[in-house]
């Protein structure tokens, strides 16, 4: 079996640009010909690789896998390419991270501060999502690592545990503040429920208020508009924010979930590390 090299890429082209119209654009070629290139491709490899549908394409299991396999062959062709330059120190390739609000921020971005100085050829790619549509981006492709607050439990993937936010109740350490009032994330944000069932506190049904981004969150509660739940480490050197019990502590787990593969590009392993 031969796999061309064209078809591959205009595989990958359309994995990227997510539609058939903007991957054409992108390869310089018309939506046919990008089509049948995908078909012949289909063909050589005698499975389907995606399905149209009106948001573009969506890969099957067949495509999933076959994804990892060019991203594979990618990495290996920029490091070997890399090999015979002057500036073979930097890394170059790509990599895209999905992180939920509470660590994007203030915990993962500072992570790759220095990674991503030191290495400029390096393509970025980040965005903080809901914890509920990290997993499929991961197993889509779209994304080559993500952040959970729990492991996956699919095969060929790996979780790895990094460690715990430690969620505590506060309140506005300069303002009045209505007590029976919750600022939370939006409706599906359960973690003020957690911790009361945690440390075993009965309470009345919660008032709850939703604003969407976390630091508003915490701004809100500055303000003097409710209470709320969230890490310590997002609050604990902000003087607008107080403590209610620093001993009650919500342990919160954070895991490092990607792809298992036979071979990590050198951007994978840097980044691992």
């Amino acid at each position: 079996m031969n796999i061309s090299r064209e078809h591959a890429k205009a595989f990958l082209a359309l994995t990227r640009k997510k539609s058939f119209s903007a991957a054409a654009e992108f390869l310089g070629i018309t939506q046919a010909a990008l089509s049948i290139r995908i078909q012949r491709l289909e063909e050589e490899l005698q499975h389907t690789l995606v399905v149209r549908n009106k948001t573009g394409a969506t890969l099957t299991e067949a495509g999933k896998k076959f994804l990892a396999y060019c991203e594979m062959i990618e990495g290996l062709e920029v490091e070997f390419l890399d090999d015979f330059t002057e500036n073979n120190k930097q890394i170059k390739g790509a990599i895209r991270i999905g992180t939920f609000s509470t660590i994007g921020r203030s915990v993962v971005l500072p992570v790759f501060h220095n990674f991503l100085r030191n290495n400029p050829q390096l393509h970025f790619s980040y965005m903080t999502k809901e914890l509920s549509e990290l997993p499929d981006l991961l197993l889509s492709s779209e994304m080559d690592f993500i952040f959970l607050d729990h492991p996956m439990n699919k095969e060929g993937i790996e979780s790895h545990y990094l460690g715990d936010e430690e969620y505590v109740f506060i309140t506005s350490a300069t303002n009045q503040i209505n007590q029976d009032i919750f600022l939370n994330h939006d409706e599906r944000d359960m973690m003020s429920f957690r911790y009361f069932d945690f440390f075993k506190q009965p309470i009345k049904q919660l008032k709850r208020k939703y604003l969407d981004e976390i630091y508003s969150v915490i701004d809100g509660v500055a303000a003097g508009w409710g209470v709320s739940v969230l890490p310590e480490h997002l609050i604990k050197a902000d003087p607008r924010i107080k403590i209610v019990n620093p001993k009650k502590k919500l342990p919160s787990a954070v895991y490092l979930c990607f792809r298992s593969r036979t071979y990590y590009p050198k951007v994978f392993q840097t980044a691992l590390e």
